[in-house]
């Protein structure tokens, strides 16, 4: 427990804006003990959950008892190198997604294809039924 709290300094005390991605399932987020640690300290700064999907999400689960707002990112559209049509492709499975839910969130890196399909596809969304907004949008909704 001592850990949790003097990684938590250290990342947003380097950067107070800044999130933290969690791979639900892996790694720390195994433990119930430090999840719920982890969870504590959302609550009492002020942070949302967000965390990459993996089997039952029973972190953002956890989360969500807390009454820390939780999403988990459904999809990385560009991890496993993909390239501009199969980005445009989850980009479009996403929004058929998110009409039907409310909501789809979406993982993808900086990369120049990512950024181009991003941009390709943006600029033919029907804004009436759908927004393209950043994660911290879908938290603020939740709140």
């Amino acid at each position: 427990p001592p850990d949790v709290e003097v990684a938590f300094e250290a990342a947003l005390g380097l950067v107070p804006e800044a999130g933290i991605l969690f791979s639900d399932g892996t790694g720390a987020m195994q433990d119930r003990v430090v999840t719920a640690q982890v969870m504590e300290i959302l609550a009492s700064d002020g942070y949302g959950f967000v965390a990459v999907q993996r089997g039952l999400s029973n972190a953002a689960r956890t989360a969500e008892q807390a009454g820390v707002p939780a999403i988990t990112i459904q999809r990385d559209i560009d991890g496993a190198g993909e390239d501009r049509r199969a980005i445009m492709r989850a980009l479009d499975l996403a929004a058929f997604r998110a009409r039907q839910t409310g909501q789809a969130v979406l993982l993808g890196r900086m990369t120049p294809d990512t950024l181009a399909a991003l941009k390709d596809w943006a600029a033919d969304v029907d804004r009436d039924t759908l927004a393209i907004a950043p994660v911290s949008a879908v938290l603020l909704q939740l709140e």
